[in-house]
């Protein structure tokens, strides 16, 4: 499988979210200094341009393409950026937890798709 820039790019910048936040929930000196707001900003300034890398470069394919990815994703976005709202807002652990997990899964879902693991073609071989 071959990875293109833009999901490497992607993959380093969520990958330094989710380090970001797993660092702050488990405590590590330096990291857990800052508040939670802090951490949900900077998963934010990380997760915000991965998705744009991921969608931006192939947004015309993505709108004449699978309509049930285009669906789970933008809910997916909605839910995150909903997340992130409300850990914003609240200062709740629970909805950053929520927003980091909507980012990966955002990731995974924009990189399995470029991979072509969803791809029509390989889909109609599998039946």
């Amino acid at each position: 499988m071959r990875i293109a820039l833009r999901d490497r790019v992607a993959t380093a910048m969520v990958g330094t979210a989710v380090i970001l936040a797993v660092g702050w929930f488990a405590g590590l000196p330096g990291i857990r200094t800052l508040d939670i707001v802090s951490i949900t900003v900077g998963v934010l300034l990380l997760g915000v341009p991965a998705s744009a890398a991921a969608v931006i470069p192939g947004f015309a394919g993505l709108i004449r393409g699978s309509r049930s990815y285009l669906l789970i994703a933008s809910t997916l976005g909605l839910a995150a950026l909903i997340a992130a709202a409300f850990t914003l807002v609240n200062r709740r652990e629970e909805t950053l937890v929520a927003l980091v997990g909507l980012t990966v899964a955002l990731w995974a879902g924009a990189t399995l798709r470029h991979s072509g693991a969803f791809s029509e073609r390989r889909m109609q071989h599998s039946h």
